[in-house]
C-alpha cells in the first residue's frame, strides 16, 4: 500500500485499500527507527534461526501491538453502530419492492419476510457526533478515537466460512491468520511470551476453534497460543514439581547443545531452529506466564474501571485486562473473542434480538471502553491497534411474513460493520457506508474484508503485497495485474522454471464512434468508459475516434457533459472528481496534453492542473488531435479525452488497432451487421458494442498483443490453472 506522508487522508483517491489506510492513517506517522533501534539491539544476539526475532515493518507506524476483538456469531450493526430510522418505517413491512435491492439479495427476500425495526433509541455522540446506540453507554465516552468501515462483504453468510474469511482471510481451513502474518512479518518484542496470544471466552470457544487463530501454512512458531484466564495459564508448560529451576535450566542446555551440534553439518533445517527456539521460550514462559495472569496486584479503581466488580462484565473485563497486560509485556498481537459457537452466549440473534443484544452488549460494553480509556491514560493507544469485529452483519428483516413476538435477524454477509482505534488511525474517520436498510453496502462503495486486513497489516507497519510465504513445493502459476514494462520482466523471470503466468497489463483502449451510432447513447457511454475512477482504470477508453458525419455533435455533447464533474476532494459532497494517484501521474498527463497541443490540438476545456496541495488534473477534452501525437500511442491514466476524426469503417478500425496495446475496445453503431465486422477486425481481447463498462463477473477478461495474455473470469479464467492429462489404457 501506498503512503503519502503528511497529507490529508482525503486529498486523493486510489485503490479501496489505499483508501482505507489513508482514512485511519490520519497526518502522518511517527518514525519507529529510534523507537524500536534498543529494542532491536537488546534482541540481536537471538541471530537469524529464531522466528521470533523483532523486526521493523516496511511502512513506518506508530503501531507496534494489535488487539483483535472478536464477537462471535455477526453483531447486528443496525441495533449497535448505524442508525437506520427508515427500518422503523418499514417495521413489519417488506421491502422487496426496492429497486436498490439486487443481485443475491433480491433471491432472499423473494420469501416472505418482514423488517424488524430497532428496538434501541440512537444519539450522537462526542464531538465526531457519532450516532451510536443507547446499548454502549461506556463506549460512547471513547467514540472520538474510532474509525468506522461500514458495507464490509465476505464471500459466505455462514458462520464457519465466514469465520475463517474474517481471522484468516480464507473462507477455507488452512490459511494463516491475520496475527499469524503479523507476528511472520514483525517477530515479537518479549522472548519471554509468544508474539501472538489469543484469550477465548471461558464459556467456550468459537466456530472452528483453534483453526481461528492458526499459523496455516505458515511454520508452527507463528501460531496462536490460546492463554487461559484461570488456572494454568499454558497447557502442558509446568515443569514437574520434583524439578528445581537450576535442574531444568541445565537439561534444557545440554539439549540445546545436542541440537546444536546436530544442526552445524546442515545448510536447510529451518524447521530445527524453530524447535530450538521453541524449547528456550518454553522454559522462559514458566516464569512470565504465571506473573501475567495473576491480577492480584491491579489497583482497585482498575478492577471497577473493567467491571471486575460485576459479574455481568467480570468475563469480558478479565480478557480486557489481560489485553493491556500483554500489550504491556510486549505481545505483538491478542486475540481476544467474546461469545461461543451456539446458544444464549452467542451473538447469533435469530430471535428476540432485543434482549439478546442487551445481554451481549452488556457484556463488553464497559471493559471495551475501559481497555481503551486505560491504553491511553497509560501513552499505549498511540502504539496499539484497536480492532473491534464479527464474522458477519445482520439482515434488517427476519424470515418470516409475521414478525412474531420476538423477532431477530438472519444472517448477512454484505454489511459488517467494524471499527479500529489507536496508532495511526484517525478518528471520526468513516469509510465505506451501508444503504438505508444496513442491508448492503452502498453501490460504488464496496469494501471486501480483504482490504480490511490490507489495512490493520498497513497500520501495523507492514505492506500485504510484499509479505508473503513460498509453500506447497513448486509455483504453479503466476498472474499479474499492472504496467507492461514489469510484466515484461516477470514473463522473463518465469522462463527459468517454464512457470506458467496470465498477465493483465496496459491498455490503450479506443472508443469508435460510426456514423449511424445513436450519439446520445454513445456520449453516455463514453462518460462511463472515460470517466469511470476519473480514467485510473486499465479499460478506461483512452482515445475517441468519431465518424466525421457526427464528430461535432458528439464533441459538443460529450464536452458539456464534461464540464459537469466538479474537481475537489473526497469529503466534499460537491465534489464529482477526485485526484490522480500521485504527483508523477499528474506530470505524465500534463506532458501528453502539451504534447498534443504542440503538435496542432485544441483544449476544448479543462488541460490546466489547478496546482496547490493534492494531485488534481481537471476533466479534459482535445479536439482535432493529430494521429501523432503521443496521447493517441500511450496510456493516459488520468480524465483526458483525446477525439480524432475519420471517413470510412477501414479507417475506424485502422485508427483503432494504431497501437501496441489490445485490451479493450468500445465500439457505437446501430448496424449488427457493422458491430459484428467492426468486433472481429479490432484487435482488442473485449469490445463493448454500444456500452461503456464491459467488465462482467463473468466475462473472461484478459487483452491481446502487449496488453498481455491469458484470463481471468469465466471459465476461460478457471482453465489457466487446469493441466491437461492424456491417459491411454490398454485392457
Amino acid at each position: 500500500m501506498l503512503t503519502e506522508g503528511q497529507r490529508s487522508p482525503f486529498e486523493f483517491l486510489g485503490t479501496r485499500r489505499e483508501f482505507l489506510s489513508r482514512s485511519f492513517n490520519g497526518f502522518g506517522a511517527m518514525a519507529l527507527g529510534a523507537v524500536m533501534a534498543d529494542e532491536l539491539s537488546a534482541a540481536s544476539d537471538l541471530g537469524p534461526a529464531n522466528p521470533l526475532t523483532p523486526r521493523l515493518g516496511n511502512l513506518t507506524r506508530k503501531a507496534k501491538h494489535c488487539i483483535f476483538i472478536f464477537m462471535q456469531g455477526g453483531v447486528s450493526q443496525m441495533d449497535s453502530f448505524e442508525y437506520k430510522p427508515r427500518l422503523n418505517e418499514l417495521h413489519g413491512k417488506p421491502i422487496t419492492s426496492d429497486v436498490n435491492v439486487r443481485g443475491e439479495l433480491q433471491g432472499r427476500l423473494s420469501h416472505p419476510h418482514s423488517c424488524v425495526g430497532s428496538s434501541f433509541s440512537f444519539r450522537q455522540q462526542g464531538e465526531s457526533g457519532r450516532w451510536l446506540s443507547e446499548l454502549f453507554p461506556h463506549l460512547a465516552g471513547e467514540v472520538d478515537d474510532l474509525a468506522f468501515i461500514h458495507g464490509i462483504e465476505t464471500d459466505n453468510q455462514n458462520h464457519g466460512p465466514s469465520t475463517y474469511q474474517v481471522t484468516t482471510g480464507s473462507q477455507f481451513p488452512g490459511s494463516p491468520s491475520v496475527g499469524s502474518w503479523v507476528q511472520y512479518g514483525l517477530g515479537t518484542l518479549n522472548q519471554d511470551m509468544p508474539g501472538y496470544v489469543v484469550i477465548q471466552d471461558s464459556r467456550g470457544s468459537p466456530v472452528n476453534g483453534a483453526a481461528v487463530w492458526a499459523n496455516g501454512y505458515l511454520p508452527a512458531a507463528y501460531q496462536g497460543t490460546l492463554l487461559r484466564e484461570k488456572g494454568t495459564p499454558i497447557l502442558n508448560l509446568a515443569r514437574p514439581h520434583s524439578l528445581t529451576d537450576e535442574e531444568q535450566r541445565r537439561e534444557f542446555d545440554a539439549i540445546r547443545r545436542l541440537n546444536e551440534r546436530h544442526l552445524a553439518p546442515r545448510t536447510d533445517a529451518s524447521e530445527l531452529e524453530a524447535r530450538i527456539s521453541a524449547y528456550e521460550l518454553a522454559f522462559r514462559m514458566q516464569t512470565t506466564a504465571p506473573e501475567l495472569v495473576d491480577l492480584s496486584e491491579e489497583p482497585e479503581a482498575i478492577r471497577k474501571l473493567y467491571g471486575l466488580d460485576n459479574g455481568r462484565t467480570a468475563g469480558f473485563g478479565r480478557q480486557c485486562v489481560l489485553a493491556r497486560r500483554l500489550v504491556e509485556c510486549g505481545v505483538r498481537y491478542t486475540m481476544l473473542v467474546h461469545g461461543v459457537q451456539i446458544g444464549g452466549d452467542s451473538w447469533d440473534h435469530h430471535g428476540n434480538v432485543r434482549g439478546r443484544m442487551t445481554k451481549s452488549c452488556g457484556e463488553v460494553d464497559q471493559p471495551v471502553a475501559a481497555l481503551l480509556h486505560d491504553l491511553r491514560q497509560r501513552g499505549l493507544l498511540e502504539e496499539t491497534l484497536v480492532v473491534w469485529a464479527s464474522e458477519m452483519g445482520r439482515t434488517p428483516f427476519v424470515n418470516s411474513s409475521k414478525l412474531g413476538k420476538d423477532p431477530g435477524r438472519e444472517h448477512n454477509s454484505r454489511a459488517l460493520c467494524m471499527w479500529m482505534a489507536g496508532g495511526d488511525v484517525k478518528g471520526g474517520a468513516t469509510a465505506g457506508e451501508s444503504d438505508e436498510y444496513g442491508l448492503r453496502s452502498v453501490e460504488g462503495k464496496e469494501i471486501h474484508i480483504s482490504d480490511v486486513h490490507a489495512t490493520i497489516l498497513n497500520l501495523l507497519g507492514l505492506e500485504d503485497t510484499k509479505l508473503t510465504y513460498r509453500h506447497a513445493g513448486r509455483l504453479r502459476k503466476l498472474t499479474f495485474t499492472g504496467s507492461t514494462g514489469v510484466g515484461k520482466a516477470l514473463v522473463k523471470q518465469s522462463a527459468d522454471k517454464l512457470l506458467r503466468t496470465s498477465m493483465e497489463l496496459g491498455g490503450n483502449a479506443p472508443f469508435v464512434v460510426f456514423d449511424d451510432a445513436d450519439v446520445d447513447a454513445a456520449v453516455d457511454g463514453a462518460i462511463l468508459a472515460k470517466m469511470r475512477n476519473g480514467g485510473e482504470a486499465c479499460t478506461a477508453a483512452n482515445r475517441f475516434h468519431v465518424a466525421n458525419a457526427v464528430r461535432e455533435e458528439f464533441t459538443e455533447k460529450f464536452v458539456k457533459r464534461m464540464s459537469e464533474f466538479t474537481l475537489g476532494k473526497g469529503l466534499d459532497e460537491s465534489a464529482t472528481l477526485g485526484p490522480l494517484i500521485n504527483a508523477k501521474q499528474v506530470n505524465t498527463v500534463t506532458e501528453l496534453v502539451s504534447d498534443a497541443v504542440s503538435r496542432g490540438a485544441t483544449v476544448a476545456i479543462g488541460g490546466v492542473a489547478p496546482g496547490g496541495p493534492g494531485h488534481f488534473y481537471p476533466a479534459t477534452v482535445l479536439t482535432d488531435v493529430p494521429a501523432d501525437a503521443r496521447i493517441l500511442k500511450e496510456e493516459v491514466f488520468g480524465p483526458v479525452a483525446p477525439i480524432a476524426g475519420f471517413d470510412t469503417e477501414e479507417e475506424g478500425i485502422a485508427a483503432a488497432n494504431d497501437t501496441e496495446y489490445g485490451l479493450a475496445a468500445y465500439v457505437y453503431t446501430q448496424s449488427l451487421d457493422r458491430a459484428l465486422r467492426v468486433a472481429e477486425g479490432v484487435q482488442s481481447g473485449m469490445v463493448g458494442v454500444n456500452r461503456g463498462v464491459i467488465s462482467d463477473a463473468a466475462a473472461p477478461f484478459g487483452g491481446i498483443k502487449e496488453s498481455g495474455f491469458g484470463r481471468e473470469g469465466g471459465s476461460e479464467g478457471i482453465e489457466e490453472y487446469l493441466d491437461t492429462k492424456y491417459v491411454a489404457l490398454t485392457k
